[in-house]
């Protein structure tokens, strides 16, 4: 033991009465014995390494950043010099994330905690002068999570940082006019950070509307849809996700467009709005024309043809919001007109099919002609009840076959005379040239020889 002691104080003294360098300079730790000085000399190299540690006071735990999270106005008692180094690296480093901020000043010349580098960027966010991102979100201290976010080091290597613009009064005084006339809010804050997040929430829930109606507008085949898509790329040239000098300044930029726009597009928004009824009226006018179109070939549409006409040049229009309300009316005389024709054709089918049963039939006359005059009753359009006329001719032939005795000889019994109708032979149809004279006469060739094939003597009725 005495000579272990002996060694002991001969390494203390020696120790004491050493000469000590950092990085090739002598220096003089202070110390009354030697532990002091190698404590006091490790500090000396440990501040010729990291040159910045003094501006750490002191060490910062997860609780002292929930704190400040809690009272932003503790911030006053974080460093200003630490502050001014980080917000002056942030130009040199490439879109950093807090992740690698919080790794950079922990190396030299640094050498600060992590835990204290966030403060400081906390502080630096309430002061506003920096802005986070989280991923394409704007990440704020009212954000859901937000210190979880920042001190775990998964996620602060998600959370991009930068310094922060300012912008000028006049760019913040046309902005709340634009939200204003934009979306009808008065009160608007003075703040930047939260004007620019005011309206890039407005903006995009705007934009999400306006591509819903544009949807409906080009499945609807509408005329109209160029305003919303104008508006759409007017909104998509802002970056809704961006900081807020650049949203703010952009906004500036197109603010007399987007109000141009609003005023512009101001009836076809209405036209698609849940509580209007004019796209309910133009639908309509779009129908009636259609069942005009079904039937243009078989009917004549002299007496209605301006109103026709005016109702189309109302469809086909890219502005027709003023014109809506006559629809209705020219949509009741075409379709008056429609309904007009139809019950014609009705009770002209009825005398002619009367006839042929009463000609061809006589057990089943009555049961006959009561299917088919339910089928004419029921028709809901002329095109339809035309089609009809070969299934009716085909009731009659099979009603008739029943009547008959089976003829098993061959030859063509006298008497069997069946009438027939060109227009069920042929359908109503219009003759304009050779081709279709050649093709109508076929079709009467083939209808005639297959009822001659069967055995029927054929009267054609006009």
């Amino acid at each position: 033991m005495c000579i272990r002691d002996s060694a002991k104080r001969l390494l203390e003294k020696a120790i004491e009465n050493a000469r000590y360098f950092v990085n090739g300079n002598e220096i003089s730790p202070s110390g009354s014995n030697a532990c002091e000085k190698i404590r006091n000399a490790l500090i000396q190299l440990a501040r010729s390494v990291y040159t910045k540690i003094d501006l750490v006071k002191r060490p910062y735990e997860e609780k002292d950043l929930r704190n400040l999270l809690k009272n932003p106005s503790l911030y006053e008692e974080y460093n200003r010099e630490a502050s001014r180094e980080i917000l002056e690296m942030l130009p040199y480093m490439d879109n950093p994330t807090v992740g690698e901020v919080a790794d950079k000043f922990q190396k030299r010349p640094y050498g600060w905690p992590k835990n204290f580098t966030k403060a400081i960027i906390l502080t630096l966010l309430f002061e506003g002068k920096i802005e986070l991102l989280y991923g394409s979100e704007p990440l704020h201290p009212n954000s859901r999570g937000f210190l979880d976010i920042i001190l775990k080091e998964r996620e602060a290597e998600k959370v991009r940082i930068r310094k922060k613009e300012k912008v000028r009064k006049e760019i913040l005084d046309t902005v709340k006019s634009l939200v204003h006339d934009l979306f009808s809010i008065i009160d608007l804050p003075d703040d930047q950070d939260e004007l620019a997040r005011t309206f890039m929430e407005k903006s995009r829930d705007l934009l999400r509307d306006l591509e819903q109606k544009l949807k409906e507008c080009e499945k609807g085949f509408y005329k109209f849809c160029d305003p919303l898509k104008y508006g759409i790329e007017l909104l998509k040239s802002i970056p809704l996700n961006g900081p807020s000098h650049i949203v703010l300044r952009k906004t500036r930029e197109i603010s007399t467009e987007l109000i141009k726009w609003k005023e512009s597009s101001r009836d076809v928004l209405n036209f698609f709005e849940e509580n209007s009824n004019q796209r309910k009226i133009l639908d309509s006018g779009r129908a009636v024309i259609e069942k005009v179109a079904n039937v243009k070939d078989l009917i004549s549409f002299e007496e209605v043809k301006q109103d026709i006409k005016s109702l189309k040049k109302i469809l086909e229009s890219e502005k027709p919001f003023s014109e809506i309300p006559k629809i209705p009316e020219l949509r009741e005389k075409i379709e008056s007109f429609l309904e007009k024709a139809l019950e014609g054709e009705k009770e002209k089918l009825k005398k002619e099919y009367s006839r042929k049963v009463q000609s061809a039939l006589k057990e089943k006359r009555d049961v006959v002609r009561e299917k088919i005059f339910t089928f004419i009753k029921n028709a809901e359009d002329i095109k339809t009840l035309l089609a009809m006329t070969r299934k009716f001719d085909e009731m009659i032939e099979e009603a008739l076959r029943n009547e008959l005795p089976e003829d098993t000889s061959g030859a063509v019994k006298e008497g069997r005379i069946k009438p027939l109708n060109l227009s069920s032979i042929v359908g109503r149809r219009i003759v304009r040239n050779e081709k279709d004279i050649d093709e109508l006469i076929n079709a009467i060739r083939k209808k005639l020889e297959e009822e001659i094939s069967r055995g029927y003597e054929i009267e054609i009725e006009g």
